[in-house]
C-alpha cells in the first residue's frame, strides 16, 4: 500500500506540529508520534503508530491510534450516491467508500 498526501489531508496536515521518534528498549521497533495541535478534526492531538521488531529490517506488527473522527472530517471515507433500480423504481443510495489518505497509514 503506497501512503501519499492527497488534498483532502493537507487541511489536516496544517495542525501537526511535530513528529516524535521513540526506538523500543527490548528488541529493533520505534513508535512514530504526530503530534497535532488542537483542531476540529479529531479529538485526539497525538497519532501513534508502533512498528514492532523483534529482528533488524523485518516489521512483525504495527500499530496504530485508532482516529476518532469529528462528524464528516474523515478523510478516509467518502460518501458516493448511485442510482439502483429496484422493481422497476429508481433510488438514490449513498453508499460509503474507502478512498486513499495518508491517515490510512494509522
Amino acid at each position: 500500500m503506497q501512503h501519499e498526501i492527497h488534498e483532502k489531508d493537507r487541511p489536516i496536515l496544517a495542525y501537526l506540529e511535530d513528529i516524535r521518534l521513540n526506538l523500543h528498549e527490548n528488541g529493533f521497533g520505534f513508535n512514530l508520534t504526530f503530534v497535532f495541535e488542537e483542531n476540529s478534526y479529531f479529538t485526539v492531538q497525538e497519532l501513534t503508530k508502533q512498528f514492532v521488531m523483534t529482528k533488524p529490517n523485518v516489521v512483525e506488527k504495527c500499530i496504530g491510534t485508532n482516529i476518532d473522527w469529528a462528524p464528516g472530517s474523515d478523510p478516509t471515507k467518502d460518501k458516493k450516491k448511485k442510482k439502483k433500480t429496484v422493481n422497476g423504481k429508481t433510488k438514490t443510495v449513498t453508499k460509503t467508500v474507502d478512498v486513499p489518505s495518508f491517515f490510512s497509514f494509522f
